[in-house]
């Protein structure tokens, strides 16, 4: 009886460690510490940290829900080869309190990363509703986005 209990023990443990999320973004308790290196903007209580990865060509998660009306931290990490930049004017549009560290808002619309650094944004959606987001750098005369380097931001009530 005890070796089936065991089995079954570690059985759950694999199957628990390759299910997939329910929440299709990673993220920290507000507690957890940055990237070495990396600062958090004004870290508030009740922030929720999302680690996002940028790749040629995807961003991981590239499905990302939040709540309107709630703190949260983008954290970008370029693990790419190349720049990468985060485009999204309607969603920084949509938001309040936007501040960046690592890296600056331009036009109100997009932020830059480099090959191996990180960028955090805290910002606060003001606005439900369906935001794309994208990279808006060129290869072979191409933007990023339409090799799929793409996703949305999904702010529910």
């Amino acid at each position: 009886m005890m070796r089936y209990q065991i089995a079954a023990a570690v059985l759950l443990g694999i199957l628990a460690a390759y299910a997939p999320s329910a929440t299709p973004a990673s993220y920290s308790s507000p507690s957890a510490p940055a990237s070495p290196g990396v600062s958090t903007p004004t870290a508030s209580p009740g922030a929720r940290t999302i680690a996002v990865t940028l790749a040629e060509f995807r961003f991981t998660p590239s499905a990302i829900t939040v709540k309107v009306g709630r703190p949260i931290i983008l954290r970008l990490t370029n693990r790419g080869t190349v720049e990468h930049e985060f485009v999204s004017p309607a969603f920084f549009a949509a938001a309040r309190g936007v501040a960046v560290s690592g890296g600056e808002l331009e036009e109100g619309e997009e932020i830059q990363v480099a090959k191996g650094k990180t960028v955090t944004i805290r910002l606060t959606p003001t606005r439900t509703g369906t935001f794309r987001f994208w990279c808006g750098e060129t290869f072979k005369g191409k933007l990023h986005r339409e090799f799929g380097m793409r996703g949305v931001i999904t702010v529910t009530k």
